[in-house]
């Protein structure tokens, strides 16, 4: 009997994969009148209706769920239903409703129930944050014990809200990584000094990563200050450090640069994540290596920077350099605008130059053509079924391409650049 219920839930998973919600809602709805007491087929309803837009019903469906509870006996279930995947999925309902604080309730209780190694509601508290009255709730949040954590510092670092984040690492212990994440918010803060200061104390207890020199360079480049003398000879004392003395020796007294590409790319990257921007590009435009052009302006896309990356790849498409990974990127800038014919042109010129991922992309720009081209049909005729059919058909062929892993995505470290 168990299993005649766990081909529902199977039945209704490929549904909703294949982006057929109306379907899998039929099935759930059928399966529930049979097995009344099978957490997962809630938890699933309330994820069918979510993508129907039902959020009314898909909130009862996630707190029928809960009530039940993280079921443990005949039916085959999936961890966290009845739990905190069903409080990850409220908390994502009532954020698109913009509920903000009932948004945040629901993330709180997903950290709550969730093991260790579920991350993602940690990344969403501070997008509700960003809309409500932002002293009130840090106060509360610093009253959650389960908020005063490490991967709650970094969400609020990620999002930008350093001195949050600053608040929410007072209450943890002293370690290596606090260090490392305080070092972080206040060269963010464009606080060089408090950072320098840190980075000191971090040199002091043998915490020598070649980041944290990196940064302790910048900080220094970005004020114009000289290095302090022990600082080269410690450099020089370590083999592992040595490209970095080579670095230093060629910025301050032109020598060769004999470190290889990847790690030029390693510094860049730094850079760009910690926003020393005008400083990378000054790096790069010192070196001067054609080969590295595409590279850098690949490495600022990657990193969020879209208008700088979109100046640098129009620049190398004019001498017909630009490569098919470059020429996607682009794409995606011009997707993201809007500009749908562009980005169609860019997306067939990628795939000319066998970006496979590419046919995603003129597969989107086509539907979304027709989708436009049939919602303009429908104006003028309002009661025409045929043409309302097309148009669900399209709607759901686009969500369907929308969830695929096609798209560029960025890292939490990386994302909160996006748009600068």
């Amino acid at each position: 009997m168990s299993y005649m219920a766990h081909a529902y839930i199977l039945l209704a998973k490929v549904k909703i994969k294949m982006g057929s919600y109306f379907e899998a809602k039929m099935f759930l709805k059928r399966a529930i009148q049979s097995y009344p007491t099978y957490t997962d087929l809630y938890y699933l309803l309330g994820i069918t209706n979510r993508r129907l837009n039902n959020r009314k019903e898909a909130v009862e469906a996630l707190d029928s769920a809960i009530r039940l509870g993280d079921y443990t006996g005949i039916y085959i279930t999936e961890e966290g239903s009845g739990s905190y995947l069903s409080y990850y999925e409220l908390g994502e309902i009532y954020r698109e409703m913009e509920n903000n604080p009932d948004a945040i309730k629901s993330y709180i209780q997903c950290i709550k129930t969730a093991p260790p190694s579920f991350l993602k509601a940690y990344e969403k508290i501070p997008i509700c944050y960003e809309k409500l009255e932002k002293e009130e709730l840090i106060t509360k949040f610093l009253e959650e014990e389960c908020l005063c954590s490490f991967h709650m510092a970094e969400s609020f670092i990620t999002h930008e809200f350093y001195k949050e984040a600053l608040m929410i690492l007072k209450r943890i212990p002293k370690s290596a990584l606090k260090l490392e994440l305080e070092i972080s918010c206040f060269i963010q803060l464009g606080l060089y000094e408090i950072a320098q200061a840190l980075l000191e104390q971090c040199f002091k207890i043998g915490k020598k990563k070649e980041s944290l020199i990196l940064l302790y360079i910048y900080c220094h480049w970005s004020q114009q200050l000289s290095l302090p003398y022990e600082f080269f000879t410690e450099l020089k004392r370590n083999k592992k450090l040595r490209w970095i003395s080579s670095l230093l020796r060629w910025y301050h007294d032109g020598d060769n640069l004999e470190i290889p590409n990847e790690k030029i790319i390693f510094i860049v990257d730094l850079m760009l994540t910690y926003r020393f921007v005008r400083l990378s590009e000054s790096f790069i435009s010192k070196i001067d290596k054609e080969e590295l052009e595409l590279t850098y302006g690949k490495r600022l896309f990657l990193k969020g920077y879209f208008h700088r990356s979109a100046d640098n790849f129009l620049h190398i498409m004019k001498e017909k350099k630009l490569d098919g990974e470059g020429t996607f990127y682009l794409g995606e800038m011009m997707l993201e605008k809007g500009k749908i014919d562009d980005a169609n042109y860019l997306f067939q010129e990628a795939y000319k130059q066998d970006v496979s991922r590419a046919r995603y992309g003129i597969s989107y720009c086509q539907l979304y053509k027709a989708y436009q081209l049939v919602s303009k049909a429908k104006q003028n005729l309002v009661r025409n079924s045929l043409l309302l059919d097309h148009l669900n058909i399209i709607t759901e062929e686009l969500h369907v391409l929308e969830m695929g892993q096609w798209r560029t995505t960025w890292n939490r470290l990386e994302r909160r650049n996006k748009e600068r």
